[in-house]
């Protein structure tokens, strides 16, 4: 989960989804794996959140440098945050692609 919220293209939620099905028959396996994602979830987070806060536009173009148009992915990103503030960021989170 920390890698994956890192923005390593890592299947995460298949792990998860794993890691619930073998829980199924240990309660005491699912309460650890579930504490265990939403750490590493949060870490991860919390790492994008400080990243952002100390150098925001930089890490921005850093990400953007990865599409086929950096210059319209920071446009477009900078658009989107001022139009929906942090609904932007909560929304992202739960579609595919858009959490990084």
């Amino acid at each position: 989960m920390l890698l994956e919220q890192l923005g390593v293209p890592l299947p995460a939620l298949v792990v998860v989804l794993l890691a619930g099905a073998k829980g199924t028959g240990d309660s005491f396996y699912l309460g650890y794996a579930l504490v265990l994602a939403i750490v590493a979830s949060a870490l991860g987070d919390l790492v994008w959140f400080w990243a952002g806060r100390r150098y925001g536009h930089r890490v921005l173009r850093l990400l953007c440098r990865l599409t086929l148009s950096p210059d319209s992915c920071v446009r477009q990103t900078e658009t989107v945050y001022e139009r929906r503030g942090a609904a932007a960021i909560v929304i992202a989170k739960f579609i595919p692609g858009l959490g990084t």
